[in-house]
């Protein structure tokens, strides 16, 4: 009796500590809350099943307009309907790399440019004070920051921040800080997928993203999601009410040769693609 008493004792234990504990071979069930990123395919593969509230996520472009903001447009769009606010910090710069943001194509996306600062500034530490100091603000829904040249403990500095606020805060980086140490609990790499067809005459297929999850709670992904890119909305109804994240953004499936590479078992710190990233 009493030694069925430990071992009944000993099971719940156990089951206590798989709710709480997080093996590296899996994909953690993140406590956290997440909004759905309007893809299937990339909620299955990200903790919480979807961009993370109260955290900084990396994502990291070789440059701007690949697509990076239709790939945030369906989670954007879910805040501006609850009318949260956009915080974009140094979305242009001076070497015209990164173009103003263009007010219409942001409605098209399905903002509310009433609910939309910019902050415009070209120095590093300004940049960093401003997002530090949206972050701390109770009413924002999204921050966006491109900070090309931040330094892992002004990253960590940010981290520290997010995780008191309630919202999701995306910093773009260049590919280059791939190999760089981070404290972001989720990094991606997004690059342009490219496309021979006769409607793509510059090579790049402007309807779709490939997303490289190379950080996250969890093993890494073997190969790299093709997303389908939601469309812009026509002029006429870009005021229309926002629609549900169920549905919005049909990603594509993996290319057949993709989908015949055999997944072995992996680990949190098994990074065979990544060797020598240190993220």
């Amino acid at each position: 009796m009493f030694l069925q008493a430990i071992r009944a004792s000993g099971q719940r234990v156990g089951a206590a500590l798989r709710r709480v504990l997080w093996q590296g071979d899996h994909l953690a069930a993140d406590d956290q809350p997440a909004i759905a990123t309007g893809f299937r395919r990339l909620n299955r593969e990200l903790p919480g099943g979807g961009w993370p509230v109260g955290a900084l996520t990396e994502l990291l472009i070789p440059r701007a307009g690949i697509g990076e903001m239709r790939l945030l447009a369906p989670a954007l769009r879910h805040l501006a309907a609850e009318d949260r606010w956009m915080v974009l910090v140094a979305p242009s710069s001076h070497d015209d790399s990164r173009p103003e943001p263009y007010g219409p194509a942001l409605e098209q996306l399905g903002l509310k440019l009433d609910r939309l600062l910019v902050i415009d500034t070209q120095h590093a530490a300004d940049r960093l004070w401003a997002v530090e100091q949206a972050l701390r603000c109770p009413g924002f829904g999204a921050l966006l920051a491109w900070l090309p040249d931040a330094w892992p403990d002004q990253l960590r500095k940010l981290q520290l921040a997010a995780q008191g606020s309630e919202g999701l805060c995306f910093v773009m980086r260049p590919p280059t800080a791939q190999i760089e140490s981070s404290p972001s609990p989720l990094r991606l790499a997004c690059r342009a997928v490219r496309s021979s067809a006769v409607d793509a005459p510059t090579g790049i297929n402007p309807h779709r993203i490939e997303v490289d999850i190379f950080k996250r709670r969890g093993p890494p992904l073997d190969f790299p999601l093709h997303l389908e890119l939601p469309p812009l909305l026509a002029p006429a109804v870009s005021h229309a009410k926002p629609q549900s994240l169920d549905g919005l953004s049909p990603e594509i499936e993996l290319s057949e040769s993709s989908q015949s590479i055999p997944r072995r078992p992996a680990h949190v710190v098994d990074r065979p693609r990544l060797y020598a990233v240190a993220a």
